[in-house]
């Protein structure tokens, strides 16, 4: 799981061949849900993989091995399939709502919050 600080801390997943990246990329305002991740994802089995996890966190970007279940892996597929849908249908209906905006002479702002729940893991 290569992590990186860029307008928070973005996670991806990769595949084990590390070729194939997950249709799944998470968001953290705080580095303690990543910290979090690679805990629950079996990620810190011994003291050397902590480390490593912390000085990429210490340097702004780094990666860890997770060592997921079949179970876990499943919910982070079907998670991801989710997301990239629910991104896929948000960016067309922003392009549906920008141009009513634009034929209507409307103008139009909204928040969007993301959040992502670790329990599951």
């Amino acid at each position: 799981m290569p992590f990186m600080l860029r307008k928070g801390w973005s996670c991806q997943f990769l595949e084990p061949e590390l070729q194939t990246a997950l249709p799944l990329l998470l968001s953290f305002a705080d580095v303690e849900k990543v910290r979090e991740l690679a805990r629950r994802g079996g990620g810190l089995p011994d003291l050397e993989s902590a480390s490593a996890l912390e000085h990429g966190i210490e340097i702004g970007r780094g990666g860890v091995w997770l060592n997921l279940t079949q179970e876990q892996y499943v919910k982070f597929e079907n998670e991801g399939m989710t997301t990239h849908a629910l991104c896929v249908t948000a960016a067309t209906n922003a392009r549906r709502k920008r141009r009513h905006r634009q034929k209507t002479g409307k103008s139009g702002a909204r928040e969007q919050s993301d959040h992502h729940d670790l329990r599951s893991l």
